[in-house]
């Protein structure tokens, strides 16, 4: 038995382990224990005695076994001391059985040293080998399992009948196959797959210098070189690692695609014109299942598609988006705003998706797990969701470089059938045929619809121009109040404060304004923030100090509608309480506000349009753990609490086209680029 006995604890030997010795003694086993003791005495060769060593050795002769170790040569070895803590005991029955033990000299690139001795007893045999089934001489096997079964017809009166019977063709499979089949010699163990000449380089270097450093003392450059030999060694399994899960078996990319035409068609020329069926390997399909399994379960729910989204989505159909879409005619028209619907037909969109499309978007989805997944098949036994599936989906996707494995094999097997077919023609052999387990999820995956709304503008300018209405006022202060807002604790703050969110048409834009704080105040110099400052006595509420405020920064009139207060937020420091007042200014000239030069810069507006491009979102992270949004919208770069604030209002004020999501608290980074 081999263990570790940790020095912390009071009793040098724990009670499994006692138990184990006790029942080897009393079933009159032989036994050997060789442990890590982290005690010290003479008897064994320590320089001195300890009460851990006192208490070991009161074990040890109390249950009649004997001490193993011989010398007082070191078994552990640093820089600073090098002791014997290490020691081999085993009953009486096995003390005969045990000579020559020592501790080796060479160098295992290990604080503890190798600990060998010699164990006489019956030899044992060693395995003869394995048969290789594809060397079978597969006729004299079925010739002789013929033979052995004798062609009877079964007959299993009772179960006992059964279980005789299943013995029988068991042993006569067996024994057929061994006829048949040559023992082959298991030879020497393969060598690990990570392992290099470099490494071995470097390990007879850590060697060389372990030997010097004992004669010299000297021990700093065997350290620095041990340290980039374990390095070397960590990086060689993980690329090892990352390689084998980057790669899948040549017999499960074997595919069969058949073309069935579709009836009622004029010209069978085109690829449109067929309905191709995939036969390919079983494992493939059971491992895209689990692959779609996988998308749905885990990354959709972290990075999901836009609510738009309809086709191939439970519980949505054809018939939920024209509801859907006749919902939004309907209100647009009872509250008499302008309302566009286009309808878009994309000819043979399903067959001709490029797999690059798909892979950069998994890329960009699954771009802030990266930390998550290289810790997933690690972390997969302790989450509920673990059966074997799960930790089998988890083991292969340490890379998503295998989604491209699956994704390509698919297509290109696929592929090879279609333009060979003999139907296929020269524009047939340029399309992309994409059909299989995960057909319909990469093709969602390749058209993120919420990115194509958020490039479209003129759709933007349709659906802003309502966002000041007083339905979307309501809704906004529903949201609002129902919003989770980054964690604060509110006995730590000192000071109240608050700030205005001014949202506002410029030239019949909706917009939002801020301003460029000057370059002489205290905090937040040559920052974008909003209108605000500190609570005053005479303020009486929030509301009066954003007011106030933005009166005296930007000159705003007292014609303001309010609209709601939002939860208060923390201060860079912690410990002022900062309360965002959100207000609608209305149609505004910035030519005819008068700024506080003192506190101010300037003043600028920025369109809800730009803000919901996801081509200004980034974000930035502290070391803390925190991640908050940061805006980038030409020349001016809007982070910090400004950001926070800004983000929680495009939330609520335009959901359905402002999806950038941000956890705070944790790690994890999930939409844009880092600032």
């Amino acid at each position: 038995m081999s263990c570790y006995l940790p020095y912390e604890e009071t009793v040098p030997l724990s009670a499994p382990a006692r138990r184990f010795v006790d029942n080897c003694v009393q079933s009159g086993w032989k036994v050997i224990v060789s442990c890590d003791a982290n005690a010290h005495h003479i008897i064994w060769g320590s320089k001195d005695c300890n009460n851990r060593g006192e208490e070991l050795l009161l074990y040890i002769l109390s249950n009649g076994l004997s001490i193993l170790n011989r010398g007082n040569s070191p078994t552990f070895i640093t820089s600073q001391r090098s002791e014997v803590i290490d020691v081999t005991f085993c009953n009486a029955k096995a003390v005969n059985c045990i000579s020559n033990w020592h501790v080796s000299e060479r160098d295992y690139l290990s604080d503890h040293r190798l600990i060998l001795f010699n164990l006489s007893g019956p030899l044992l045999t060693p395995p003869t080998g394995n048969r290789n089934p594809r060397k079978v001489d597969w006729d004299s096997y079925r010739e002789e399992l013929g033979l052995l079964l004798g062609g009877n017809v079964f007959n299993f009166p009772s179960l006992a009948d059964i279980d005789m019977t299943v013995d029988n063709v068991q042993s006569a499979i067996v024994q057929s196959f061994n006829s048949n089949s040559r023992v082959a010699s298991s030879g020497l163990p393969r060598r690990v797959p990570w392992w290099s000449k470099d490494l071995g380089d470097l390990r007879k270097e850590c060697r060389k210098l372990f030997n010097k450093a004992k004669k010299t003392g000297d021990w700093s450059v065997y350290k620095m070189r041990l340290t980039a030999f374990n390095k070397a060694v960590r990086k060689a399994k993980q690329d090892s690692w990352k390689d084998y899960c980057s790669q899948m078996e040549e017999a499960w990319r074997q595919s069969k695609a058949v073309f069935i035409p579709k009836p009622g068609k004029a010209d069978y020329s085109v690829a449109k014109a067929f309905r191709p069926i995939c036969l390919s390997s079983f494992l493939l399909k059971t491992l895209e299942k689990m692959v779609d399994r996988y998308i749905r379960d885990e990354v959709l729910p972290q990075k999901p598609l836009s609510k738009f989204q309809y086709a191939y989505q439970p519980g949505k159909s054809t018939e939920t988006a024209l509801y859907d879409l006749f919902t939004v005619l309907d209100r647009a028209v009872n509250q008499k705003e302008l309302a566009l619907a286009t309808f878009l037909d994309i000819e043979g969109a399903f067959d001709r998706v490029p797999t690059e499309a798909i892979t950069k978007y998994i890329n960009q989805v699954t771009m802030f797990c990266n930390k998550v997944f290289r810790n997933i098949f690690f972390g997969a036994l302790q989450q509920k969701y673990a059966g074997s599936q799960s930790l089998f989906i988890r083991h292969v996707f340490v890379e998503f470089r295998f989604f491209h494995s699956v994704l390509s094999s698919q297509v290109a097997a696929q592929n090879n059938r279609l333009r060979s077919h003999p139907s296929a023609n020269a524009n047939m052999k340029k399309e992309t045929t994409l059909k299989g387990e995960l057909s319909s999820q990469w093709f969602l995956l390749s058209i993120p619809l919420r990115h194509s709304l958020c490039k479209n503008h003129f759709f933007h300018r349709l659906t802003f121009d309502g966002v000041f209405s007083d339905s979307s006022k309501e809704q906004f202060i529903n949201s609002v109040q129902k919003m989770k807002i980054m964690p604060f604790n509110h006995n730590k703050y000192t000071r109240d404060a608050s700030i205005m969110v001014p949202l506002c048409r410029v030239n019949g834009e909706p917009s939002i304004l801020l301003t460029m704080r000057s370059a002489t105040m205290g905090r937040n110099k040559g920052d974008v923030s909003f209108p605000g400052g500190m609570k005053e006595i005479s303020d009486k509420s929030a509301i009066d100090v954003a007011l106030r405020e933005t009166q005296e920064e930007i000159g705003a009139s007292s014609n303001i509608d309010v609209w709601t207060v939002m939860q208060p937020m923390p201060s860079r420091t912690g410990k002022i309480k900062v309360i965002p007042v959100v207000a609608y200014l209305g149609d505004i000239n910035l030519e005819t506000y008068s700024f506080n030069k003192d506190e101010v810069d300037y003043i600028f507006t920025l369109t809800l349009e730009s803000l919901c491009n996801p081509k200004n979102w980034h974000y930035t992270q502290f070391k803390i753990g925190y991640t908050l949004p940061v805006y980038i919208v030409g020349n001016h770069r809007i982070w910090g609490l400004t950001a926070a604030v800004l983000h929680y209002t495009l939330k609520a004020l335009v959901p359905d086209y402002y999806t950038q999501d941000i956890s705070w608290g944790c790690k994890k980074l999930k939409v844009g680029n880092k600032f």
